[in-house]
């Protein structure tokens, strides 16, 4: 089973280093850690994944800035020919053109999938949706089992939403960020830092925490004690 003590523990850090990230920054490290950390002291979320984001020539690109993912063996160059899909291409597509979770547990029997890489049975994909910009999504991210793995779960499928929602709210704030990295809202603005928190927690979480309190109560604990952390700190 899937330690997601660690993913949240994790993600906690994430959010209050994202501050001072930029958006190549922060999604190396979330594919070093989360997506691709299992065998790195990283989540145990699943054994592989990817990152494709959009680009202005209307196609998803995988995320490899600087062939990292190659450098550091994280992907097999010699199995990832295809690195360029359409926006309604394979599951990832659907996610991105539906702005929709999409997770089959068996990919054979998605007439959908587009078969190029590794090895995969399990497959989870999701849109990564900017708040500010709510509408083209920026990308999608996807989680991966191979044929020797079991399934992913239903709580192990919710961490990974939380984790995705985290993203898109960690690359939305660097996109906001000056050159200099200095966080632009006045430590004062407390009713700015309500609204992200407001946001956060009513449309990013995922919806079963909210029909779920046992389920959530814990992982909303911890990320509330970062609010309040990223509050203090933007108050000095």
């Amino acid at each position: 089973m899937a330690d997601l003590s660690l993913t949240m523990t994790m993600l906690n850090g994430f959010l209050n280093g994202a501050r001072t990230q930029s958006q190549s920054e922060i999604l190396q490290w979330f594919l070093r850690m989360i997506v691709l950390g299992k065998d790195r002291d990283g989540a145990d979320l699943c054994e592989s994944g990817s990152i494709l984001v959009y680009r202005p020539d209307g196609k998803l690109h995988l995320f490899n800035d600087g062939d990292f993912l190659f450098e550091e063996g994280f992907l097999d160059k010699n199995k990832f020919k295809k690195t360029v899909f359409a926006t309604y291409e394979g599951m990832a597509g659907r996610a991105f053109s539906q702005k929709a979770i999409q997770y089959s547990s068996d990919v054979k029997r998605d007439p959908g999938f587009v078969n190029e890489g590794e090895p995969i049975k399990s497959m989870f994909c999701a849109p990564i949706i900017l708040p500010s910009r709510r509408g083209r999504p920026f990308g999608v991210a996807s989680f991966h089992n191979g044929p020797g793995a079991p399934e992913f779960s239903t709580e192990t499928r919710t961490a990974m939403e939380f984790a995705v929602n985290s993203l898109s709210f960690a690359l939305d704030l660097a996109a906001r960020m000056p050159t200099n990295s200095v966080f632009i809202v006045h430590g004062r603005n407390t009713l700015a830092l309500k609204s992200l928190w407001c946001w956060y927690s009513e449309v990013s979480a995922p919806r079963s925490w909210l029909s779920n309190r046992a389920e959530g109560k814990n992982c909303c604990r911890s990320w509330k004690n970062c609010w309040l952390t990223v509050a203090r700190d933007l108050s000095c």
